[in-house]
């Protein structure tokens, strides 16, 4: 038996010179008695420098492609999900719906086809590497399950046991509606549904919205006319459904009473805050044509929750004020011109004077002719007017304060129509590794409200999600549930200012090739050897369906850099060992096939190696016989440790790593 103490300092590499050769007998064994190391976690600093992540997801559509970034910190090993969560927030932030907006002539057949629209990425665990995953996001009707359509869904949001309080019917299996049970009103939030816990939103970018099809006034005066809709950031259990929905569950939701009342918010279960925004179109006896009507919704966009209404302007045909300058004020003869420029959330344009680069002045349009002036800014909702202007449509000329005048040269510009108008009134970031649960619930009464087009882009990566569609609008009962009839309006002016997805984005993404553009040392820190070098930013290319319809993927080759195994090995680089690697998958290089032989003399099994400090001993040695039939004389004695995917560790600076082995002949 021979007892050999090995001691290096060079990243796990054991390397021994003996003065006189060591005599291994024929079929003698070898085991490893104790190893000792300490592996260096690397804390990750995001940065300026390496936090930027862009994405195109159709290489020849610049429309496609946004840029933002990884939040700046500080990420120690013990907080590693945490930086992969914060990735991967970063890779979704990097999805917008800003170019999504219609604006377009449906008699034209002017459509947005942008294969993003709606879309999400998601880092996941493969073979013990990473996988970066892009994937198109089902856009469906929530409400309706089974057998529904050509191309169904197999589950739905409720299930009709637990939904004892509200009367939800879909017609010819496309538009579903939803209302009280009962005509009576109230305040509180215990109609309500969409409480299934494994059931949540897409991020990314993606959207949940439901339209006011007939809201009427029920008089009372009260908070009890309309409806709510909302993103919980816990699971939502049935029971809610036969109480009141508790604050708790209440993180984000927006709530409609009765027209000409202002839309309300609520963050976190706080008291409801005032939108500034007023109901325009909800009661169909008054508004006939129901794609006139407001639309409700939460935007994933950006990295952000925009809280939303989408509506027709309540003001149009005011005139067009930067094509009217230069403008001469009246008494001083000073030059006065109109851009659009740093508005803010409610002015229609600003307004500066030649020779006073000081001066702004915020215009905000309420009427045809009326004008609202402030003079800080940019205004914000709720703010006190400074004055007021009158519009003369027909010579242009601006009144302000009943005395003051503008003159526009050339005669009055032409006038700005009526549109649809997306309201963001609140926006509040995304939490890395967040997910976001919808709800609903209903105030008025039967005869007072009911509620349509409710649809939601869900998050494809459910557990147990076998059964949905896995991407955009195959499914169509998001599409039939309303949302075509609208995108197809000649009429509405609400829908130029919905988001718009295309209606074959399954069939989208087969011809389109995705670029991923992140930081040399990000990709390293997730394992991708990408080509490039030093701590640039690299860009990598993979098609979209090419393995998966409506799917790209980038897998790592390797362990990612900042997280050591789970255990490691010891091999022998000098004498053959009887020993095998079985494993599918996992190596470092694709060179290193799967079932070779390898001189595995043992594995180091880790529990917990947040310190990065392993200490191995054993009881009851293992040994592994050597492969030698005859004699050797051994001078050199080599052995690396390695993670288990046979890449190199990454040992601690100024820490030696020990290991003592033991060699015994046939006889021992």
């Amino acid at each position: 038996m021979k007892l050999i103490r090995l001691v290096t300092d060079n990243k796990g590499v054991f390397t021994s010179s003996f003065e006189s050769d060591m005599l291994i007998e024929p079929k003698s064994k070898m085991a490893l008695l104790n190893l000792t190391f300490e592996t260096d976690f690397e804390n990750i600093n995001i940065n300026p420098s390496n936090s930027q992540v862009t994405f195109k997801s159709n290489i020849s559509d610049n429309n496609t492609e946004d840029t933002d970034s990884i939040a700046g910190r500080v990420y120690t090993q013990a907080q590693i999900q945490e930086y992969y969560d914060a990735v991967e927030l970063g890779l979704n932030s990097a999805l917008s719906l800003e170019l999504s907006y219609t604006n377009s002539t449906p008699a034209l057949e002017e459509v947005i086809d942008q294969n993003w629209v709606f879309s999400m990425f998601k880092i996941m665990d493969f073979e013990a590497r990473k996988r970066i995953e892009y994937r198109y996001v089902p856009f469906i009707n929530p409400l309706v399950g089974g057998f529904a359509t050509i191309f169904p869904h197999f589950r739905k949001f409720y299930t009709e046991i637990e939904q004892a309080n509200l009367d939800i019917t879909t017609v010819d299996n496309k538009v579903t509606t939803i209302k009280s049970l009962t005509t009576d009103s109230v305040t509180t939030r215990n109609r309500n549904t969409f409480a299934v816990a494994d059931r949540n939103m897409s991020v990314g970018n993606g959207i949940y919205m439901a339209r006011c099809n007939d809201i009427r006034d029920n008089s009372s005066g009260l908070e009890d006319n309309g409806f709510a809709i909302g993103l919980s950031e816990i699971p939502i259990p049935q029971s809610a459904l036969l109480s009141t929905l508790p604050d708790i569950y209440r993180a984000n939701e927006i709530r409609v009473n009765r027209t000409g009342e202002n839309y309300k918010y609520t963050i976190n279960g706080a008291a409801e805050i005032d939108s500034g925004i007023p109901a325009v179109n909800l009661n169909l006896s008054i508004s006939t044509d129901v794609n006139d009507h407001d639309v409700m919704a939460f935007e994933m966009s950006d990295g952000n929750i925009n809280f939303c209404v989408y509506q027709e302007s309540l003001v149009g045909d005011y005139l067009n004020l930067p094509l009217g300058n230069d403008w001469t004020q009246s008494g001083t003869g000073t030059i006065e011109r109109f851009d659009e420029t740093n508005l803010g959330s409610i002015a229609t344009y600003r307004r500066t004077q030649v020779g006073s680069p000081a001066l702004e002045h915020w215009w905000e349009a309420t009427s045809d002719t009326d004008w609202n002036i402030y003079t800080t800014g940019p205004p914000v909702q709720g703010q006190a007017v400074n004055a007021t202007a009158v519009a003369d449509l027909a010579t242009g000329v601006l009144t302000i304060g009943g005395t003051t005048t503008f003159t526009p040269t050339g005669g009055a510009p032409a006038t700005v129509p009526y549109t649809g108008i997306r309201n963001v009134f609140k926006q509040v970031a995304q939490k890395p590794g967040q997910k976001y649960y919808p709800y609903l619930y209903v105030n008025g009464g039967s005869a007072s409200c009911i509620v349509d087009m409710v649809n939601i882009t869900i998050d494809p990566y459910m557990e147990n999600n076998d059964q949905w569609d896995i991407t955009g609008r195959s499914n169509r009962t998001g599409e039939d549930n309303a949302y075509q009839n609208l995108i197809n309006s000649t009429t509405s002016f609400v829908r130029d200012a919905i988001p718009q997805c295309s209606d074959a984005l399954n069939e989208l993404g087969i011809d389109k090739r995705a670029r991923l553009t992140l930081n040399n040392q990000v990709w390293k820190t997730l394992g991708f050897s990408i080509n490039g070098s030093g701590s640039g930013n690299v860009s990598d290319e993979q098609d979209i369906g090419e393995y998966v319809d409506s799917v790209a993927r980038w897998d790592a080759d390797r362990l990612p850099l900042v997280k050591d195994s789970d255990n490691f090995l010891v091999v022998s680089d000098s004498l053959p060992l009887n020993s095998y690697d079985a494993s599918t998958g996992g190596f470092s290089k694709e060179s290193q096939k799967i079932g070779k032989r390898k001189n595995i003399l043992m594995t180091i099994p880790v529990n917990d190696n947040n310190s990065g400090l392993v200490e191995y001993e054993s009881s009851t040695p293992i040994f592994i016989d050597i492969n030698n039939a005859s004699a050797v004389n051994q001078k050199n004695l080599n052995f690396r440790l390695l993670r288990s995917d046979f890449s190199p560790i990454v040992a601690s600076n100024n820490e030696r790593a020990v290991m003592t082995i033991l060699i015994a002949d046939k006889s021992e």
